[in-house]
C-alpha cells in the first residue's frame, strides 16, 4: 500500500510539474486555447477526475497524495473548492466526504 500511494505521490508531483513547465515555456494554458491565466495544477486534477475509471476508494488514495503533495510541495497551488466540486459532481456530496475521511486516514498513518 506505501508503495502504490508513493508511487501515485510522485507520478502527481511529476505531472505537475511538467504541466507547469508547458506553461512557462509555452505561455499560455494546455487546456485551453486562449493565452488566460490558468490554474494548471487545478485543470489537470479535474480532468483526470471526470475522465478517470477511479471509484471511491481509489480516489481516497489519489486524494490522499495530492493532500501530501500539497503540504509538502505545490505550496497551495490546488483549488480545493474546484477539485472538491468535481467529486460531488461525479459521486455526490456524500462521495465527497467519505473520499475526504478516506484519504486523511492515509495521510494520518503515513506521518506515524
Amino acid at each position: 500500500m506505501l508503495s502504490f500511494i508513493f508511487g501515485l505521490f510522485v507520478g502527481v508531483v511529476a505531472t505537475i510539474i511538467f504541466v507547469l513547465a508547458l506553461r512557462k515555456a509555452s505561455g499560455k494554458c494546455p487546456y485551453h486555447d486562449d493565452a488566460a491565466p490558468c490554474d494548471f495544477a487545478t485543470s489537470f486534477v479535474t480532468n483526470l477526475i471526470q475522465l478517470s475509471k477511479f471509484n471511491t476508494e481509489e480516489m481516497a488514495k489519489y486524494y490522499a497524495a495530492l493532500i501530501m503533495s500539497h503540504l509538502n510541495i505545490l505550496n497551495g497551488k490546488l483549488n480545493w473548492v474546484e477539485i472538491n466540486n468535481t467529486i460531488k459532481t461525479r459521486w455526490s456530496n456524500y462521495g465527497l466526504n467519505y473520499i475526504k475521511h478516506k484519504a486523511w486516514e492515509i495521510v494520518e498513518g503515513e506521518k506515524k
